[in-house]
């Protein structure tokens, strides 16, 4: 389980610093729409990169097996509330395309299998 809180430090830290330097990659056309929307869109980068980076010491230094599972639960879920979110956003025509909900969803999926492969 420390894999899943690795990958998701790694993934997240990434995808924070680049919501917080390049908003408009997630939100077309942020600037010049809605300076509130950009300043929310800045403070959920932070909030990743954040996530990212508490994820990534979970993963290093976190022994207890009993607390990983849940810290790997918590990160699974996490990634499938955030993937409907998304989904929404998109049909409700405030995300430009579906790609944050399928990077959410995969990672969902992709660390649930690794969550019950290891708890063989």
């Amino acid at each position: 389980m420390k894999w899943i809180c690795n990958i998701n430090g790694i993934i997240e830290l990434v995808a924070g610093l680049v919501l917080i330097m390049r908003p408009d990659l997630l939100f077309a056309g942020v600037p010049e729409n809605a300076p509130h929307t950009l300043i929310a869109v800045k403070f959920f980068g932070v909030m990743g990169a954040a996530f990212g980076g508490i994820s990534i010491v979970l993963g290093r230094f976190l022994e207890d097996q009993f607390v990983l599972g849940r810290v790997s639960l918590i990160i699974i879920l996490y990634h499938l509330l955030i993937s409907f979110q998304c989904y929404g956003a998109y049909f409700g025509g405030y995300l430009p395309n579906l790609g944050a909900f399928g990077v959410h969803m995969v990672l969902a999926v992709f660390f649930v299998v690794i969550y019950l492969r290891s708890k063989k």
